[in-house]
């Protein structure tokens, strides 16, 4: 497996060949952003729906986006950016299926959790402990299903990508974290640049964690071969 300089450096070969879409669908998503937030505070009928239509559209922004740097990661150029309905479906199951009830189950236990300690103790502290820890979990969590969407737009089922998605991650998940550590700088140049370095940043970092995912992905069927 290549370490992380030489994924790193790949990735910003790949996205100097490939940048335009990439860049495009970035600023789309950051464009509905800032019209998203212009409408924050309108808890009016229309206000309401036109939240949920970003929402909804920035969803199928980053899939495509994400499908994008898939074809750039794998071949070195966008052969397609045509998605098929049922990877699109198997995306949103996934959500349903794994994060909608992961962040149901997380909002009860801080909640049970809040109320529970208030009329035990006054201090905040075990409030604070319990917060943490369910924010570690959240991340962890978060690392081992990272891989999902990019093992359904490989054409494979749900239960399958969830599965093979803790797999690859197996005994990699500290290496994993410290690929994130090293991704803050690029996200300090965001908050530095007002977020237009999302432009470039956004893009390379997603990159970079694809072509990632893609050598433990190789790494494994070596492995099991």
């Amino acid at each position: 497996m290549r370490n992380f300089s030489e994924i790193k450096s790949t990735s910003k070969e790949q996205l100097l060949d490939n940048w335009k879409l990439p860049v495009l669908f970035t600023f789309l998503t950051l464009v509905l952003y800032g019209i998203s937030i212009y409408f924050d505070d309108d808890i009016s009928n229309f206000g309401i729906a036109v939240t949920l239509t970003i929402s909804i559209l920035v969803g199928i922004l980053s899939i495509f986006l994400t499908n994008i740097l898939l074809n750039i990661a794998k071949y070195n150029e966008v052969k397609s950016i045509k998605i098929p309905l049922k990877k699109f479906l198997r995306i949103i199951g996934a959500s349903i299926v794994v994060f909608i009830p992961m962040f149901v189950l997380i909002f009860l236990i801080v909640l049970g959790a809040t109320f529970g300690l208030v009329g035990i103790t006054d201090s905040f502290m075990p409030i604070l402990i319990i917060i943490i820890s369910i924010y570690a979990f959240c991340f962890i969590a978060g690392l081992y299903l990272s891989f999902v969407n990019y093992l359904i737009l490989d054409d494979n089922k749900i239960f399958k990508s969830i599965k093979y998605s803790f797999l690859y991650m197996k005994g990699n998940l500290l290496k994993t974290i410290w690929l994130c550590i090293t991704f803050i700088p690029w996200m300090l140049l965001t908050v530095i640049t007002l977020g237009l370095g999302l432009l470039y940043a956004g893009p390379y970092l997603q990159l970079v964690y694809i072509n990632y995912y893609l050598e433990l992905k190789n790494e494994f069927n070596t492995k099991n071969e």
